[in-house]
């Protein structure tokens, strides 16, 4: 199943199995090539967010995070220095953001900018994630802006930076994701299942498939509200629900993604 796929992939708990070379490409390759549309970037595709916020507030779920991310294919290059070139012309549309020292993983090389707003509210990470093959460069550019807090301001803030990096960014239309985390500090014993459920019945959204264990449970829905959408068993979906339960005296923590959970779980 393809939610199991992502279980494993994510989950902190188990270990993530190892992609060589034209495999790690094509892993990439899949999870781009998954977002059924894309558009350009205005409200659309950031409304999500906002819906996820209201509805973990009117479910009384404590909202604990935030994140939308924009991915795109940056193709090959056929050299180190068309490459570095690349990488350069990045550094400078960004020299207000403070750049790490490349990370090298295998013929993967990771190079990564964060900047932080100065009321503290929001982060912006730029990845450039390169695999080389042979002598080419294959990259992939990530953008994402994250923060614990949302409020009518962050949102506006946060939806006007958010079009205008990825317009300034991207050069042509990236797959977006957004992702909401909470905890539930109730004392109601209610099964994990019944609280998936009880989220998904906010989004108006129809099941699709999902994991059921003990202390995790995992849901993949379809919701007409949003326009992204992937393809699994020949049903569209665009909605993951996770709930970890830890144990007693803990609280239950929610995570809800479209069109799929980039988030660990």
């Amino acid at each position: 199943m393809f939610i199991l796929f992502l279980s494993k992939l994510m989950n902190k708990e188990r270990k993530c199995f190892t992609v060589k070379k034209i495999g790690l490409i094509s892993l990439v390759l899949f999870i781009i090539a998954m977002v059924h549309h894309t558009y350009k970037t205005d409200a659309k595709h950031m409304n999500p967010l906002d819906d996820m916020a209201k509805a973990m507030d009117e479910l009384k779920i404590e909202m604990t995070g935030w994140t939308m991310t924009a991915k795109e294919n940056s193709g090959f290059e056929s050299d180190w220095k068309g490459y570095k070139s690349r990488v350069d012309k990045l550094h400078n549309k960004t020299l207000d953001f403070t750049w790490g020292k490349p990370e090298y993983k295998g013929e993967t090389i990771i190079v990564k900018g964060t900047k932080k707003s100065k009321d503290g509210n929001i982060t912006e990470t730029l990845t450039i994630s390169t695999h080389r093959l042979d002598e080419h460069y294959y990259s992939v550019l990530s953008y994402s802006m994250t923060g614990k807090r949302w409020s009518e301001k962050v949102k506006n803030d946060a939806f006007s930076l958010f079009s205008t990096r990825t317009s300034e960014l991207f050069s042509s239309n990236p797959s977006f994701f957004s992702c909401i985390s909470g905890k539930i500090n109730d004392t109601m014993v209610i099964a994990l299942s019944k609280r998936a459920e009880q989220i998904i019945h906010k989004f108006d959204a129809d099941f699709v498939e999902g994991i059921h264990e003990e202390t995790f449970v995992s849901l993949s829905a379809y919701t007409e509200l949003w326009q992204t959408s992937l393809e699994t068993k020949e049903k569209k979906m665009n909605l993951q629900i996770a709930l970890r339960n830890k144990g007693k005296n803990t609280p239950v923590e929610v995570l809800i993604g479209t069109p799929i959970l980039l988030n660990e779980y």
